[in-house]
């Protein structure tokens, strides 16, 4: 059962993704060594933007879904996960980490470390150079930039 704290955070969280609302995911890149999973998203207005999981531990979606809705998994869907998986892995479940995905195709989950959003979608699906290019933790510096210093 969800404290008072726990439901503030689950509402705030689903209300920040809402803006997904409606749009279309394609998935670009499924890196399993490290867990990364990459969607083109394209929103009813046929803008396309990047959503991007890292550290993936679960993955149940088809690889195209239309007319989603993003948002942190409820109580009742984090124990059907769970059910799903073994004691060790149970311990690593954290709440805030499983996402559901209802769209037109059914009701779908992903459990993942991070998960981020970019409007400046890479259309080149260069994968190597955007890992260069990215920080690798909040305001830190790229690979690149490391690489590029020794």
């Amino acid at each position: 059962m969800l404290n008072d704290s726990e439901k503030k955070r689950f509402s705030k969280e689903t209300d920040r993704l809402r803006f997904l609302d409606g749009a279309s995911l394609e998935m670009e890149l499924f890196n399993v060594s490290h867990g990364n999973l990459w969607f083109k998203v394209i929103t009813p207005e046929h803008r396309e933007a990047g959503l991007y999981f890292a550290g993936t531990w679960l993955m149940n979606c088809p690889t195209v879904m239309h007319e989603i809705r993003l948002r942190q998994a409820n109580e009742v869907e984090t124990e059907r996960t769970m059910s799903l998986l073994n004691s060790e892995l149970i311990q690593w479940l954290r709440k805030e980490d499983l996402y559901t995905i209802d769209c037109q195709e059914g009701i779908y989950s992903i459990w993942a470390s991070t998960m981020e959003f970019e409007w400046e979608y890479d259309k080149s699906n260069n994968y190597v150079e955007l890992l260069l290019q990215k920080p690798l933790w909040k305001n830190g510096p790229s690979l690149q930039q490391i690489l590029l210093n020794t």
